[in-house]
């Protein structure tokens, strides 16, 4: 087993669902900061097992829109 996998192996089962996000994030160059990818992931996992969805999505929306009203994260056309 290479040192990798030995790394993934010893972290609880939600560390590396959030390892995973974050190499994946990486992975593609995906221009949303380790903190804000936590925040969300945090939040999925605190109502996954809601039946009432709207808080968190209305929350994950929060989160993004100030992600992207931050200066310096403006869309260019």
């Amino acid at each position: 087993m290479n040192e990798r996998n030995s790394q993934r192996e010893s972290l609880p089962p939600a560390d590396v669902a959030l390892a995973t996000l974050k190499a994946v994030a990486a992975e593609i160059a995906l221009d949303i900061p380790e903190n804000v990818i936590e925040r969300l992931y945090v939040l999925q996992k605190r109502h996954q097992f809601d039946s009432d969805r709207s808080a968190s999505i209305q929350e994950m929306k929060r989160i993004l829109e100030a992600h992207v009203e931050r200066p310096g994260n403006e869309e260019t056309e």
